[in-house]
């Protein structure tokens, strides 16, 4: 044994496995793309070439003895490795029901406290990976709300005074300020809840006669004033370093492919490889033209059969450069720097699962984009819209029109506010910059540039935007035309070019190419069943900052197409508690550590092969 092992600077040791009856080999990372074509291990993982004389990987797997040699005395082994004395299975103390229930989390949280726990880039079950994820957000936020809960039932003193002319924060209404007198005592145990808690600048404020009281009278709106002494009428009424002052405004209310894909996205979420998927399905061998196609391809004659040996490739694979005209395809590799084509080519054209980076969504068809926060989703649609008008204009160039090719719809979407916006913009075209700010609420993420309202003023000759270009997309120039002949729209069309005014004015089927929205928005009434019936894949920036239940609210649980682009040097996903401890020294979120694993952090662990 030392002539195997000439390096061994201690004792060796033999350790014997005997699987009992009943019992079978579990392989953690088995059939995840792997690629080292330098090293014979490429051709025992993917090729199931010969690893010792004519034994395969499969071959030793299935084998009921094994022989271990370990670099450790004998009487250690049998102390670590006596089956008396081996710890059970970590399991999480959070049961195995995870939807959404807020007694229960409160009461598992509670009767489980103690130290954080590592992060896993592994997991036994389905159940161990939704309890990690789900409690390492309900933990990063319950405390907030109870603490919240808490602070609501607060009572302190305050006084008010009124603005002079100019006084206003963003209103030309005189308002009121309030100097609420806040406890050093409530300071001190609500500090670090009370920080998070007023970072946006927005409060409701709750007027009670007395402290008694249990109603209270009537509900401002506030903001808090970050530079109080500038103001006369605060400054006069003397407020200290503990007296929160805030401006204030009266609130007035108005009235079996299916399953294989599954399977798939099951285990790979889980981080442990896919034998045992591969050993319950059995793909025959099949081709598509179509990217988009690629994966349905390969699992389209599926059958389930516990007796199939596993073969390789082990799971199906997808070309997300499928593009058959080849000057589209030329004009797109122009976005690639020469000396990285061919491996771009290489990589992109036979992609496991269909996961990667991708450019071409020539043949994939709508894609759902997203980003972990709203500014990063307005730069991911800039950006998206730029190399679509990029491509296309090389590519039309010195072509007929019959010929040509247009420029891909990407829509920046929205919630409520895109309906004021629009508003606003046809009243004040030359307003564009404040269209989505709203007086007395929290600032919108609303921007103008390429969502819902940009394009509708667009195909209405608003000149609050830039026309229609002649290679915009087809939908675009057909709804401009559609509204150019309705006669219903005769009035919007005026007030949107300027031949009447917004006093005179007064007296949706989505053919969108490329969606933007948060993951928050995605789920949202506005985009889910287009996400759910249209997308054919999903595009995330910033994924290296991005939440894994974030991913997964967007992506979904059919193994679709998705590519996570994004720098491993980015700063993690948020994690309010990742250090938090309460006040008998446990943890607030045990799973802090695991909340900060992003889906790109989470992939590239499993060796996921990356393009650089």
């Amino acid at each position: 044994m030392k002539g195997l092992f000439p390096g061994a600077t201690r004792r060796l040791s033999f350790v014997q496995v005997w699987l009992q009856d009943g019992s079978e080999v579990g392989v953690e990372g088995y059939g995840l793309p792997f690629s080292n074509p330098s090293h014979p291990s490429e051709g025992w993982l993917n090729r199931l070439e010969p690893i010792v004389g004519d034994k395969t990987l499969v071959d030793i797997i299935d084998q009921r003895h094994f022989t271990f040699v370990v670099h450790k005395p004998c009487d250690v082994l049998r102390r670590d490795w006596h089956e008396n004395e081996m710890p059970p299975p970590f399991c999480y103390p959070y049961g195995t029901v995870h939807d959404w229930d807020l007694e229960r989390f409160d009461s598992l949280i509670c009767s489980n406290q103690g130290y954080q726990f590592w992060p896993s880039w592994s997991f036994d079950d389905q159940n161990a990976h939704t309890a990690a994820l789900v409690h390492s957000q309900v933990q990063d936020i319950r405390w907030l709300c109870h603490a919240a809960e808490q602070i609501v039932q607060q009572r302190f003193l305050a006084c008010f005074v009124t603005t002079k002319d100019g006084e206003n924060v963003g209103d030309k209404t005189p308002s009121s300020f309030a100097i609420v007198s806040l406890t050093s005592e409530f300071l001190n145990r609500y500090d670090t809840p009370w920080r998070h808690l007023i970072r946006d600048g927005f409060l409701k404020l709750e007027l009670y006669n007395n402290p008694e009281d249990g109603r209270h009278t009537s509900v401002c709106d506030a903001k808090i004033v970050d530079r109080p002494t500038k103001i006369d009428a605060v400054r006069s009424a003397h407020a200290t370093k503990n007296e929160l002052v805030l401006q204030i405004r009266r609130r007035y209310t108005a009235a079996n492919e299916l399953e294989f894909r599954m399977s798939l996205q099951r285990a790979l979420v889980l981080g442990s490889g896919f034998w045992s998927v591969l050993r319950r399905f059995k793909a025959a061998p099949a081709s598509s033209r179509k990217a988009s196609e690629g994966l349905e391809a390969s699992t389209a004659k599926l059958s389930l059969d516990e007796s199939v040996p596993v073969t390789l490739p082990c799971v199906p694979e997808v070309n997300l450069l499928d593009i058959r005209d080849p000057a589209m395809l030329d004009a797109l590799m122009a976005e690639v720097l020469p000396t990285d084509r061919p491996r771009f080519r290489q990589y992109f054209s036979k992609r496991a699962l269909g996961i990667g980076l991708m450019t071409a969504v020539e043949t994939l068809g709508p894609i759902f984009a997203s980003a972990p926060t709203n500014v990063a989703v307005n730069t991911f649609a800039t950006r998206l819209y730029a190399v679509s008008s990029g491509v296309v204009d090389r590519y039309n160039k010195g072509k007929r029109e019959k010929n040509r090719i247009r420029r891909k719809l990407v829509i920046r979407g929205h919630n409520e506010e895109e309906h004021e916006a629009f508003q606003r913009l046809l009243q004040h075209p030359d307003g564009a910059g404040d269209a989505g700010s709203r007086l007395w609420k929290k600032p919108g993420a609303w921007s103008l540039h390429l969502s819902k309202a940009y394009w509708l003023l667009a195909c209405l000759r608003s000149p609050a935007v830039s026309d229609l270009h002649p290679n915009d997309s087809f939908a675009l120039h057909r709804l401009r035309r559609d509204l150019d002949a309705d006669h219903k729209f005769a009035r919007l069309r005026s007030v949107a070019s300027g031949a009447i005014s917004w006093e005179d004015y007064i007296s949706g089927r989505m053919a969108a190419d490329i969606v933007c929205g948060t993951p928050a928005q995605s789920c949202g009434k506005l985009y889910h069943d287009w996400k759910n019936t249209k997308a054919k894949g999903f595009a995330i920036d910033e994924a290296a900052s991005m939440t894994r239940p974030d991913l997964y609210s967007v992506w979904g649980n059919t193994m679709m197409p998705c590519i996570l682009a994004g720098d491993e040097k980015q700063l993690p996903p948020a994690v309010m508690t990742l250090d938090e401890k309460d006040s008998q020294g446990n943890a607030i979120n045990r799973l802090g550590r695991e909340a900060r694993i992003s889906p790109l952090e989470f992939f590239m662990g499993l060796g996921m092969p990356v393009y650089r």
